[in-house]
């Protein structure tokens, strides 16, 4: 076991945050590294010399990943069809990604990541409520929708293709005239399978398929359940 370090010098995030999020595949383990827990729900976390990451990225990435009731929301207005262009999702990608490395850096380039910021924001008032609903989701997928089957193996959503992104998202999309409400199952899976010890990540999935192959490779394990209705008024 890793001896308490003095935390002297580093930072404190939330064990919890920190093991939802650090412990992803999607993360660069080069950059952080949890030390210890002091049995009161925090850890300390130490960033090496030049990285960009910080405990305010995690923190920001954690409230995203915590809006469950508007991802069920925004599942409901997917139920009903309502659908966003590959060519707008395409640029939501692109801005967000910008967006993503200008804010790492905002001590350094304000400007640019207000520039950004501009962009995102103009682009944002020439689409309809319902797209700009659909675009919230995009960025927020990139969080929450943490991996989707790719050649055999799980890759982030944001290293997807855009229109793969499409895909993944017009998947849970439900004609107006079905009545089985879409399911989103949250999975826990750890890196090693049969190994206990081993680091886990949290994952969702949308479909029977993929949660069956993520419970038939070894573990994994279903941690929640969220079911959408047609409309926000019915949305769990």
């Amino acid at each position: 076991m890793t001896n308490k370090p003095s935390v002297a010098g580093r930072e404190l995030v939330r064990g919890d945050r920190l093991f939802h999020i650090a412990n992803s595949r999607s993360c660069d383990r080069g950059w952080v590294e949890y030390l210890s827990d002091d049995g009161l729900g925090e850890v300390t976390v130490r960033h090496r010399d030049g990285a960009v990451p910080t405990v305010k990225l995690l923190n920001l990435q954690w409230e995203a990943m915590t809006e469950q009731q508007e991802l069920d929301e925004f599942y409901a207005e997917l139920s009903e069809g309502n659908k966003l262009s590959g060519r707008a999702l395409c640029h939501i990608r692109a801005l967000n990604s910008e967006l993503a490395a200008l804010r790492a850096e905002l001590g350094e380039c304000k400007g640019e990541y207000d520039r950004a910021v501009n962009k995102v924001e103009a682009l944002r008032d020439q689409l309809t409520e319902r797209d700009a609903l659909l675009i919230k989701l995009s960025g927020f997928a990139r969080f929450v929708i943490k991996c989707v089957r790719r050649n055999g193996e799980y890759a982030p959503l944001s290293m997807q293709e855009p229109h793969e992104i499409e895909a993944a998202l017009s998947a849970s999309a439900e004609p107006a005239s079905v009545s089985v409400a879409p399911t989103l199952w949250e999975m826990r899976v750890r890196d090693e399978p049969g190994n206990p010890e081993s680091p886990c990540e949290y994952v969702y999935v949308n479909n029977v398929a993929e949660r069956d192959a993520l419970l038939h490779r070894g573990g994994a394990s279903v941690f929640a359940e969220y079911t959408c209705t047609a409309n926000k008024e019915g949305a769990q």
